[in-house]
């Protein structure tokens, strides 16, 4: 079997979503035991910057920036000699979901992943892992925690 990937860096292929994980929610206890959570305005996140992004102006290109990078680094790391030596996957069009952290110190953790097949699956991870540190996503002037979940999709053809 032959494999050719799809292109994951073109617009409408696939969806990157992002969201900031709140590690400082505060609960406190006031009379007969009701919990309340006080309400935080929190200020605009700025999400984590790819390096060679730094020099875009705005928020949006730098997100931009940073979504074109990741797919380019995924698509062009992700070792597709796995997949075709994998006999149980059928010809067709194949997809990973595979959700991380950018962390506080810019490094990206698994979260979890999904596929049909365990060595797609333990590629997927292996590929996240080598993203290169970034500068961490902030908000309010702190570091925060960015989750992101992205479908790496494939076809193999006969």
């Amino acid at each position: 079997e032959a494999l050719k990937p799809i292109d994951l860096v073109s617009e409408g292929t696939v969806k990157m979503t992002e969201e900031i994980l709140d590690t400082d929610a505060i609960v406190s206890n006031e009379k007969e035991t009701k919990a309340t959570i006080p309400i935080k305005k929190l200020g605009p996140k700025k999400s984590p910057i790819y390096p060679g992004c730094e020099k875009e102006k705005t928020e949006e290109n730098r997100k931009k920036c940073l979504h074109k990078k990741m797919y380019k680094h995924i698509s062009k790391k992700f070792n597709t000699s796995i997949i075709s030596q994998n006999t149980e996957l059928s010809k067709g069009l194949h997809q990973v979901n595979i959700s991380f952290i950018v962390d506080l110190s810019g490094y990206t953790t698994v979260l979890f992943v999904k596929s049909e097949n365990a060595a797609i699956e333990k590629e997927a991870i292996r590929v996240v892992q080598t993203l290169p540190k970034m500068e961490p996503g902030t908000q309010d002037g702190r570091a925060i925690n960015t989750r992101y979940t992205i479908p790496i999709k494939f076809m193999i053809y006969d």
